[in-house]
């Protein structure tokens, strides 16, 4: 009996030496994977600085067709359904380009073999890849609302109240203000943006697992970028996708539609949660989508990350030979 009771002492001993081994083995990776990425001025660049370029070049391009010339006033909320778009394609930017090239680049090194002789299993690095790249892609959300603040946050614009009734309201009102009929609804925009995070780098890691090369990976990347940003209604508002029978029927086949539907109905102020509310549902209308495709819109992309769990499962590699 007391044989055992030792054994059972060393054993758990044993156990918390190599779960303390494996979480320092993680740290160095995640370590790794955070110098992989300031080293590559091609990666941060994207995500910090050109998708802000890009954001304020687009975002006044539409403030110049929206204008309404006889009065010089901007619709406050034609512009709101605008801007949502451009922050979206910046969370999806981590799992088509950057997540992917990085990890890309330490597959084809020596890195990678070496990672996988240490006490790393594949759930434990996939795992840490995506903790790093989910906390980016959150920074650079923030990011990019800090930017919409400083662009466009002290501007006026026209809110439309009635046909005869309008209002003039600052920019930083109308994107962060709170308990406003044109305020956006937070809780709901805060999941829905943490569900398309989670999705972009899933899907990232899917384009990585199943890809061999590097040219390979960066033609799935930018197929599926260009593809979510002309039909998921991010370049252009999801109610010009809806509107038109062609493109509404594509757009159910790129995985950010979903999500997206969920981060536009949240950032105009309805409830992800309670589709059938009547303000949400004036706003469902509006977009052009239905209650039933806002329910759906949480399921499809638990789909997609099943499937990119299982290819991750079956064609992981510690190199791409």
């Amino acid at each position: 009996m007391n044989n055992i009771t030792i054994i059972t002492k060393e054993n758990k001993k044993e156990i918390k030496n190599i779960g303390k081994i494996q979480f320092q083995c993680c740290w160095s990776l995640f370590k790794l994977l955070n110098t992989q990425y300031w080293n590559n001025p091609g990666e941060w660049f994207y995500d910090f600085i050109f998708s802000i370029i890009f954001m304020a070049l687009f975002g006044f391009i539409n403030q110049a067709v929206i204008l309404d010339g006889s009065n010089n006033v901007l619709n406050a909320m034609k512009f709101k359904d605008i801007l949502i778009g451009l922050i979206t394609l910046n969370v999806i930017s981590i799992g088509s380009f950057s997540m992917p090239s990085s990890v890309m680049e330490i597959k084809v090194s020596i890195l990678m073999k070496r990672i996988g002789s240490t006490p790393i299993r594949p759930w434990m690095f996939i795992l840490t890849t995506f903790i790093y790249y989910f906390i980016m892609n959150s920074l650079i959300t923030l990011w990019s609302f800090l930017w919409i603040l400083l662009l466009f946050g002290f501007q006026k614009f026209q809110l439309i109240l009635s046909e005869n009734n309008t209002q003039t309201i600052m920019g930083y009102d109308l994107f962060f203000s709170t308990g406003k009929s044109y305020s956006s609804e937070w809780v709901g925009l805060i999941i829905s943006i943490t569900y398309m995070n989670i999705i972009s780098i899933f899907i990232g890691l899917f384009n990585l697992s199943t890809s061999k090369t590097s040219a390979s990976l960066n033609i799935k990347g930018t197929m599926l970028y260009f593809a979510s940003m002309l039909l998921s209604g991010m370049l252009f508002p999801l109610s010009v996708i809806t509107n038109n029978k062609v493109l509404n029927v594509f757009s159910y086949l790129t995985p950010y539609r979903y999500s997206n539907s969920l981060v536009t109905i949240s950032w105009l102020n309805g409830d992800i949660f309670n589709p059938y509310d009547a303000h949400t549902k004036l706003i469902l209308e509006n977009i052009g989508i239905n209650e039933i495709e806002v329910i759906i819109s949480f399921v499809i992309p638990i789909i997609f990350v099943a499937i990119s769990i299982g290819a991750m499962i079956k064609f992981f590699k510690w190199s791409i030979r």
